[in-house]
């Protein structure tokens, strides 16, 4: 007959015995004892078989998984990405057609002394693309020596002038708004004109022409930089689509396309430039 308590006592002895065993196959494995490493090894070879199988059965099951829960955000990616290389090549023919104009208007234009103004490179942060009712916000102001009046330049030609300047912010008013108006001649030729907004961002008409002054398609129409003229001479203003006479015959009018792109403008310049007192 079996000892009353018999069995609660090998019970115990056999928890004590694996701890003891645990405690020093842990302490064995910590110090990197030889004989347990190769019979862990040997063990993790023995399943890796069973591993490997049960891998290759689940792999097909785990990429259909995936594959139905990313599609959806694969072809977001490669929307967004094609929309980017689009952006990327319309960038590109605007910077090629940018460049061969600045070219033709470096030929007919003394640049250099549009160079020896000092200026300031600003960022477009309201208006522009779409909205020219308002003018343009600029992102510089009186803290980088812009003051109202002074003329704005983007890309090929002129832009407007400032209207309003605080410490870091500046207003532009452009040259398409119906109460700018700008002295002009023509490039190479006598005879001024006044090129005067419409409210449309891609040309204005230019009055006031001499009806002897060689006026013709193509031609390039800049600031006249008269005595007392607000802008300084030679800024590109735009080039000559149509011309016409008045009604009496006395003076000649013309439709232009500006030089400057509105719809392009991102950073323009500003002439710190004030006219003579």
């Amino acid at each position: 007959m079996a000892r009353p308590g018999g069995g609660q006592r090998r019970t115990r002895l056999t928890l004590i015995l694996l701890v003891l065993v645990s405690i020093t196959l842990l302490t064995l494995d910590g110090r990197n004892f030889g004989p347990l490493a190769s019979l862990r090894s040997g063990v993790g070879g023995l399943f890796a078989p069973v591993g490997s199988a049960m891998d290759s059965v689940t792999r097909p099951v785990r990429d259909a998984w995936n594959g139905a829960f990313s599609y959806d955000e694969m072809r977001e990616d490669n929307e967004r990405l094609a929309i980017r290389v689009e952006e990327l090549e319309r960038g590109e023919a605007a910077a090629e057609a940018a460049r061969r104009e600045l070219e033709q208007l470096a030929a007919d234009l003394d640049l250099e002394a549009l160079a020896s103004i000092d200026s300031v490179v600003a960022r477009v942060v309201a208006g522009g693309v779409g909205n020219f009712d308002g003018g343009l916000q600029i992102d510089r102001g009186t803290n980088a020596g812009i003051a109202v009046g002074m003329p704005v330049v983007g890309g090929t030609g002129l832009v407007g002038r400032v209207i309003q300047a605080t410490a870091t912010r500046s207003t532009v008013q452009l040259i398409s708004d119906p109460t700018f108006s700008v002295g002009v001649r023509v490039v190479g030729g006598p005879g001024l004109g006044v090129v005067t907004g419409q409210g449309d961002p891609d040309g204005a008409r230019a009055t006031g022409f001499d009806n002897a002054v060689p006026l013709t398609e193509g031609d390039l129409l800049v600031t006249s930089g008269t005595l007392r003229s607000l802008f300084p001479p030679d800024l590109a203003v735009g080039r000559v689509l149509s011309v016409t006479s008045d009604a009496v015959g006395l003076e000649k009018e013309a439709d232009i396309e500006f030089a400057a792109r509105f719809a392009d403008l991102r950073y323009v310049t500003v002439l710190l430039w004030e006219p003579p007192q």
